[in-house]
Order: C-alpha cells, then structure tokens, then sequence
C-alpha cells in the first residue's frame, strides 16, 4: 500500500514541476517579443529610439521577420523554466497540505497567508 501511494505523490510531484515549468515557457515566450522591444528601446538603439511600439514593432518585423521577435527566448526560457517549476510546485505543497489538510481555523488562515505572501 506504501509503494501506491509514494508512486502517486511522486506522479503528482511530477506533474506540478512539468505544469510550472510550462506556465513559465508560455509565459516568457509570450511576452518575448514585447521584452525584445523594450530592451532595445532601453540600450538606445538608434532604429528603436524615437519610434513609438507599433513602429518599433513593424521595423523588426521587417528588418529580421518573426524570429526577430523571439531573439534571446531560449536563454530567458533556461532561466525561467527552473524558478517557475519550483515556485508552482512550492504554492501547490502550501495549498495541498497547509490550506487544505485540516479544518481551517482563524489562527491558521493568518499563519498559512504568511507563508504564500
């Protein structure tokens, strides 16, 4: 019976870290190409400067196409997979045996909140 249920604690481990690690490859490959703009805006790029988002958005689009956009995504991707897994995976063990494992009393609603802010 132990073996069951290390097995299903280890499936559902899994398959928070695998959610977490997804919700950040989402996340920054779709803001990518916003955080392209705005970075090249911030180091004064003379084709970015003075152009406004739209504009900007347009001169990437035809000096370097859609991949323009997406420059530098794999090492924000690296950066970002490991944090967004273990930050999900962190929130999730909270909520799963803290929020949820006994009846929530006022005393332990303010001591759980303290924990997740």
């Amino acid at each position: 019976m132990k073996k069951v249920n290390e097995q299903t604690a280890l499936q559902r481990n899994s398959r928070v870290l695998l959610s977490g690690a997804i919700a950040g490859i989402l996340s920054r490959t779709m803001t990518a190409p916003i955080e392209r703009i705005k970075v090249l805006k911030q180091t004064d790029n003379k084709h970015f400067t003075n152009k406004s988002f739209i504009r900007s958005f347009q001169y990437m689009f035809q000096t370097e196409g859609w991949m323009g956009f997406f420059k530098g995504n794999g090492a924000n991707v690296i950066r970002v997979v490991p944090f967004s897994a273990l930050e999900f995976a962190t929130f999730d063990f909270i909520r799963y045996n803290i929020l949820l494992g006994a009846p929530l009393t006022t005393e332990r609603f303010f001591s759980s909140k303290a924990l997740i802010s």
